[in-house]
């Protein structure tokens, strides 16, 4: 009621003025270091700086395997310009073109993970404690790592063979020219029975490799590159 002293605060305020602090005296403060009485919690969710965009792996167009391999067309006919025959003249010999088979060998890529039963048990909704890693959370987690793990594969240099890897782009796109500019010829040959530096030039693939030799990355370089792709049959 207005007029009228309730509170230590109100007679505080007649003698001293509104608007000042109530200062106390305070010889035992329960504090935030006070031991027993606050536990942090950090929360289930892990927070990351790293970069998990898959961006490689997630351009690549990914298909079911249904075939073994496929055949490739590697040569045409070479009797030359057989176009025009002679009136009554001569059937020509027969001709065809060269083909191959090819084989890609099947990569498995594996990133197991494994979780006690008391640690999976604490991090179920039973438990009031706070928790991180249980097996849904690490299956999750995985996934994000393993994506990761094939886009990095796909990313490696041209000369870090894959071995029970996945291909990398670099070893894909690389072509017989390139092979002189590396530490050994046969780093850019895949799939192992036909060989780009060898008997198997139908593979090579259109790389502006400028001789080992560092530019920048122009739109005439990208432009020039593009066309040759083009005129190369890509």
């Amino acid at each position: 009621m207005r007029g009228y002293i309730n509170t230590i605060q109100d007679l505080e305020e007649l003698y001293y003025g509104a608007g000042r602090e109530l200062i106390q005296k305070a010889d035992a403060p329960l504090i935030s270091t006070t031991t027993g009485t606050y536990n942090p919690v950090f929360g289930a969710y892990a927070w990351s700086q790293l970069n998990y965009e898959a961006n490689v792996f997630g351009l690549l167009p990914k298909y079911p395997w249904t075939r073994s391999g496929f055949r490739a067309k590697t040569a045409r006919i070479s009797t030359g310009c057989i176009d025009g025959v002679a009136e009554n003249g001569a059937i020509p010999d027969c001709v065809k073109p060269t083909y191959a088979e090819q084989t890609p060998t099947l990569k498995s890529m594996a990133h197991p993970f494994s979780v006690s039963e008391v640690q999976d048990y604490l991090a179920t909704e039973s438990v009031d404690d706070d928790y991180l890693g249980g097996v849904e959370y690490m299956r999750q987690d995985m996934a994000i790592e393993h994506k990761n793990q094939v886009n990095q594969a796909l990313c490696r240099d041209v000369e870090d063979l894959a071995s029970y890897r996945i291909e990398s782009i670099d070893r894909i796109c690389s072509s017989y020219a390139e092979s002189a500019l590396l530490s050994a010829a046969t780093d850019s040959d895949v799939y192992g029975d036909t060989l780009r530096s060898t008997s198997a030039s139908w593979k090579d693939a259109t790389c502006s490799h400028n001789s080992d030799v560092d530019r920048d990355l122009t739109d005439s370089v990208l432009r020039t590159h593009l066309n040759s792709v083009t005129e190369n049959g890509g």
